[in-house]
């Protein structure tokens, strides 16, 4: 038997991987050598892809302009439900609340809580016709007043307001009436 004849099941046949040479078939194209086929594969395993057709979008149907509007629109939201509904925020008391005194030798320092957005600081001595407003004092939630400044004297009151836009157009001269408008009042006296 010729070694090229033989079939893949013989022993010792030699058998030749990588050809279909359609032996014995017949091929509507021609002549059985012609068509003979390579079964390895090609250099390049992914197939070769036409260009695909590109199309050109408005710029409002774009994937990033469609992003950022979305994302521009739910931060507007945000920020409207935070100024309407404010859910963070009014914790804070607006009235004068814990006024302190305590003289120290040659000053006095006033010191509260609450009044939030600032206060008004007035001095109220009985021999005087009008309270006497010290608020350029204030520091934060707290005022420190010298002796120097000639502004109290040991029958001085103290009245602290809370800024407020409808402050009083007069200043309480009472505790009572102090508290009513949401401020405080106290004596250097208690100290």
């Amino acid at each position: 038997m010729d070694s090229n004849n033989r079939r893949p099941g013989d022993a010792g046949a030699r058998v030749s991987i990588g050809y279909d040479d359609y032996e014995g078939r017949q091929l509507p194209g021609g002549e059985s050598a012609v068509a003979r086929v390579r079964l390895e594969t090609p250099r390049r395993i992914f197939p070769e892809l036409d260009d695909a057709q590109r199309v050109s979008r408005p710029w409002f149907r774009h994937p990033a302009f469609l992003v950022s509007v979305v994302s521009t629109a739910l931060a507007l939201i945000a920020m409207g439900v935070l100024l309407v509904f404010d859910p963070f925020g009014g914790d804070e008391v607006d009235a004068v609340v814990d006024l302190n005194v305590v003289a120290d030798d040659g000053s006095v320092t006033l010191s509260w809580s609450g009044a939030v957005d600032g206060a008004l600081l007035y001095a109220i001595d009985p021999g005087d016709e009008a309270p006497l407003d010290v608020s350029q004092l204030v520091q934060g939630r707290s005022a420190w007043i010298p002796v120097s400044a000639g502004v109290y004297t040991p029958r001085t009151c103290f009245v602290v307001l809370p800024l407020v836009e409808d402050a009083p157009e007069s200043v309480p001269m009472t505790a009572v009436d102090a508290q009513a408008v949401g401020g405080a009042m106290i004596c250097v006296s208690d100290a």
